[in-house]
């Protein structure tokens, strides 16, 4: 704004707002300036952040991935748990089996050398 019309000089109001249309103008070609220059010194900083979050993306792939892969071991581990389950019991089953049988057969080994 000129300095005369903040100095209480009387002017036109025609001139008066040519004044006010200058300064606006000045105002908003000094805030362009300012974000260029903020933009100009913020353009190193936004790369490395760009940098940092791809990198962060490839880490989140890469843990993806080895999740996925624990996931399947851990189906494969409970697979594997279950057969050994089920082996556990037809062995245990066999086992009894087997004792009663030789139980069957010591009784009867017994009764035979009894009667003869």
């Amino acid at each position: 704004m000129d300095i005369n019309l903040m100095s209480g000089n009387f002017c036109s109001a025609e001139q008066y707002h040519r004044a006010l249309e200058e300064a606006e103008k000045e105002q908003k070609q000094q805030k362009i300036e300012e974000e260029r220059k903020i933009e100009i010194l913020n353009s190193p900083i936004v790369e490395q952040l760009r940098s940092l979050v791809e990198q962060s993306n490839k880490q989140v792939n890469v843990l993806q991935e080895e999740n996925e892969i624990r996931k399947q071991q851990v189906a494969k581990l409970e697979e594997s748990e279950e057969r050994a389950r089920k082996e556990a019991r037809s062995a245990k089953n066999l086992s009894i089996i087997s004792f009663c049988v030789s139980t069957a057969i010591a009784i009867a080994s017994v009764i035979v050398s009894i009667v003869k």
